[in-house]
């Protein structure tokens, strides 16, 4: 392992240390949970387990039945923006 791997992967140990999950980019291309510095070779690609993203939407149903629904991204507060919409919601981002 040389100096510039070491650079690549030190995030990555750190990480692991720290106690979060690390995941290997297995030979079909998904990411799959890896058991951590014991045996890392350098053609393999690592990552630290990404967090899911939580976010809100708000929507409109269409009062006008000529019109589709409507949805866009938006802050949980945004009282200005959200008295003309119906609805909001939270998304909760699912990783496998």
């Amino acid at each position: 392992m040389n100096r510039e791997r070491v650079r690549e992967l030190l995030p990555i140990i750190q990480a692991f240390a720290e106690g979060k999950r690390i995941q290997a980019r297995a030979e079909h291309g998904t990411w799959v949970e890896h058991d951590g510095p014991t045996n890392w070779p350098d053609d393999m690609e690592y990552r630290i387990h990404p967090e899911p993203r939580e976010f809100w939407y708000c929507y409109t149903n269409g009062e006008d039945p000529t019109e589709d629904a409507f949805m866009y991204p938006c802050d949980e507060y945004e009282e200005d923006t959200v008295v003309h919409w119906d609805n909001r919601i939270k998304v909760r981002e699912v990783l496998e």
